[in-house]
């Protein structure tokens, strides 16, 4: 037989019997209405799709028989007696069984895990035969006027456990036993009064999520148990009442509800409560292995503990965690705390806001990650396991804190102020620094272990990044604390210009700040290799131009001690690098251009007297061992003239002069030769001078005898070459004899052997060389 979708069978006053035959015997699509006996014969079976309302008389099942509930299939159990003990009844995903009797009998049945069972007919009895394991078991009982106990046999739901309604009345799991119920899937309690115990203490695990939208979920009415609720999912209160113990008595170890939970905590609406009169109250364990997240809108009111167990971690968002309990987090419990005041010791502030003892041990983590700026807060211990920063509006100290074992940095800027930020501890406990994004805008101190290399970051900055990392390259002879922070103001370029050896002119230094070095608790000694990143560093044009300047104290001038190290990066952001120093106070960058071995000022060459006076003047000289002065007639092939020892290495100006007293005669050149102490010179643009020098000097001229009869000597000092013209001219201007010699140095001696022609009077010698000439009187006896 089968019943179409949209038809519909309706048995009154007959009885309606199935045979066993081939196949499915009756097979229910529509809708099939039973007021009168219907009797499955050996051997067969209904299969419903459709609805079948059993509303009176006996459903009689014979030896081997099934009744077989589909998706979609409806069972309503309204009237009349459900055999059961012959055949099999099975309730597959999807399909529904109501109970809509005052109490009796729930059909004996299997059910799948997505099956649902739906109590709804409940006034003054609870439906029987709850010892079953159900799929969803679903409680709707509106016309329920009365408190009715269950007896612990409702402990066995696959699929999700849902309270609609319980009327005027209310409902006890388990009055007084210990068993525990198992929900698979969710508790949803949607209205009604559902009460776990009264003097019982079962654990309810439920794996799903626990929702409460209306109504009142509790653990007791009234009685001293313990009940526990395990929430493998999130807990949900949107509306009604979710209440954790009603316990009137005062031993302190009773009433007390507990919820244990793997999943997130969102109160929308409703409220989460205790009602006890004396001693009791409920208790929140977040106890999951990923991350938890509180949203709180809604209302937490009396003694309602809170602990975050070990290992578990809490996402606290902007939402307090209030009431008059306690609020403690365990050791290696993490934090995430999202309200603009942080952790507070006390008062309504923050993210924890209960009157009761507020426990927040050095042993545990924490995580700032709100949207807008925040501030750590007072309940922040002064030593942490592990602190994290991710929040790009920005995270002001309140108090000093050290991070045991690791500081992480993912995003914003840290503000510590007057306070203290550091990693580390000991030897035992180094500590560690991770960044993705932000720094620290203040101090940032690090553990330096004792007789240990190894590399520190100090993710430091104000307006934009600006890293600090030290590299032991050689041990710290005493361990202890080393902090940095950078300093956002031009320095005093106090030693500048400086010169590196490699023939480097530092002459400008970064006005963008300094980085500030403080060794404490002992720190000393060490060799480093210092780091710096130059983020908005202006005026840099050339990477390679950057150097790394310190000095061992502020009042001291910045020097370039150690090794330079090539920078990388940009000319807008630059790691700079030196090594092979100790511990400064200071650090900045500077940058400059390759230097010449000097830096010549000025190079004179000026007539003095009958000495051709050379001066010059150094700005700075790197490697300079001597000047060499050199002389050149023609402009193309000099001689060397005289040297000058330089000053080495200097920044200071030097001048130096050096004076040629064997000028030559007219137009000359002088050049200047620079030699470094490994041989490389450089030459200088040559100065041309003009001289007018007297070739001929009469005091270098000697005539005898004279007067003379018939010969006489003359001899001439010079030490000029040229061709000598030499004439003896009468009174009148005649010339009688001349004769012309080449003149060499150092002069020459010539003899006049004619005397005898001439006659008795008075003559002149005259000497021409160029344009030069000298006369002497000669009288002839």
């Amino acid at each position: 037989m089968t019943i179409d979708a949209g038809g519909t069978l309706k048995v009154d006053d007959k009885e309606l019997k199935i045979e066993n035959g081939s196949g499915v015997d009756i097979t229910v699509n529509g809708i099939l209405i039973l007021n009168s006996k219907i009797k499955l014969e050996k051997n067969s079976n209904m299969a419903v799709y459709g609805t079948v309302y059993h509303n009176s008389e006996k459903f009689d099942m014979k030896d081997h028989t099934d009744v077989e509930v589909y998706n979609g299939g409806l069972f309503v159990q309204k009237g009349g007696e459900l055999k059961d003990d012959k055949g099999d009844w099975h309730f597959y995903n999807g399909s529904t069984y109501q109970h809509d009797l005052n109490g009796d009998d729930i059909v004996k049945a299997i059910w799948a895990a997505n099956s649902t069972c739906l109590i709804t007919g409940s006034t003054s009895s609870f439906a029987n035969k709850l010892d079953q394991s159900f799929g969803n078991f679903t409680i709707n009982t509106t016309g329920l006027t009365s408190y009715k106990e269950l007896g612990s046999e409702l402990d066995d739901i696959k699929g999700n456990l849902t309270v609609i309604s319980t009327g005027s009345g209310s409902i006890s799991l388990a009055k007084n036993s210990n068993k525990n119920i198992v929900i698979a899937g969710s508790y949803i309690h949607q209205g009604g009064t559902l009460y776990i115990a009264e003097d019982g203490s079962p654990d309810v695990n439920i794996g799903g999520d626990m929702t409460v939208s209306g109504g009142l979920a509790s653990i007791s009415n009234n009685g001293d148990g313990s009940a526990t609720y395990n929430v493998g999912g999130n807990l949900n209160i949107s509306g009604g009442t979710l209440n954790l113990s009603q316990y009137t008595g005062s031993n302190s170890t009773k009433g007390k509800g507990t919820i244990n939970l793997s999943g997130n905590f969102t109160l929308t609406g409703g409220t989460l409560t205790e009602t006890a009169s004396n001693t009791g109250k409920g208790i929140v364990n977040f106890t999951g292995t990923t991350v938890q997240n509180f949203v709180n809108t809604g209302t937490i009111s009396n003694t309602i503990d809170a602990e975050v167990k070990s290992n578990a971690i809490l996402n606290m968002g902007v939402y307090p965690f209030t009431g008059s309990g306690t609020f403690t987090l365990n050791s290696n419990g993490t934090l995430k705390l999202g309200s603009p005041e942080g952790i507070t010791s006390s008062g309504a502030s923050g993210n924890v806001q209960v009157t009761g003892a507020r426990t927040f041990p050095s042993t545990a983590s924490y995580e700032y990650n709100g949207t807008s700026a925040q501030v750590t807060g007072s309940g922040l211990p002064s030593t942490v396991e592990h602190l994290t920063f991710d929040n790009t509006a920005g995270i002001t100290l309140t108090n000093n804190v050290n991070a045991k074992t690791s500081l992480n940095l993912r995003n914003g800027i840290v503000i510590t102020g007057s306070k203290a930020l550091n990693v580390g501890t000991s030897i035992l406990n180094i500590g560690s620094v991770s960044r993705t994004n932000g720094w620290v805008n203040g101090n940032l101190g690090r553990y330096i272990p004792t007789l240990s290399t190894g590399t520190f970051i100090f993710p430091v900055g104000v307006s934009s990044y600006n890293e600090f990392i030290a590299q032991y390259t050689g041990p710290a002879s005493l361990g202890g604390l080393l902090t940095v922070k950078f300093v956002q103001s031009g320095p005093a370029a106090s030693g500048l210009p400086l010169l590196e050896s490699n023939s480097y002119k530092v002459n400008t230094i970064g006005a963008k700040g300094y980085w500030d070095i403080s060794p404490s608790l002992g720190l000393l000694g060490g060799v480093y290799k210092i780091s710096v990143l130059g983020n908005g560093f202006t005026g840099i044009s050339d990477v390679s131009n950057v150097r790394v300047l310190s000095r061992l104290s502020s009042i001291l001038p910045w020097s370039l001690l150690g090794s330079h190290t090539a920078a990388t990066g940009t000319v807008s952001s630059v790691l700079a690098s030196r090594s092979g120093l100790g511990l400064p106070q200071q650090v900045t960058l500077g940058w400059g251009y390759n230097a010449l071995p000097i830096e010549l000022i000025a190079f004179d060459a000026n007539v003095d007297g009958k000495n051709v006076r050379l001066n010059w003047s150094t700005a700075a000289e790197i490697n300079n061992d001597f000047f060499t002065l050199e002389r050149s007639a023609d402009g193309r092939n000099f001689e060397e003239i005289g040297k000058v020892r330089g000053s080495g290495n200097t920044t200071s100006q030097r001048d130096y002069s050096f004076v040629d007293e064997s000028p030559l005669n007219g137009e000359s050149f002088y050049r200047l030769r620079q030699t470094d102490y490994d041989g490389k010179f450089e030459v200088f643009d040559p100065k041309r001078i003009s001289i007018k020098k007297e070739v001929l000097d009469d005091s270098k001229l000697s005539v005898w005898p004279n007067p003379f009869t018939d010969r006489f000597e003359l001899e001439l000092e010079s030490e000029e070459r040229g061709l000598l013209t030499i004439s003896i001219i009468g009174m009148d201007g005649r010339a009688i004899k001349s004769e012309s010699i080449q003149m060499e140095s150092p002069g020459i001696r010539w003899e006049f052997t004619d005397g005898n022609n001439l006659l008795t009077g008075t003559y002149i010698l005259r000497l021409q060389l160029n344009d030069e000439v000298i006369s002497r009187k000669l009288i002839r006896r």
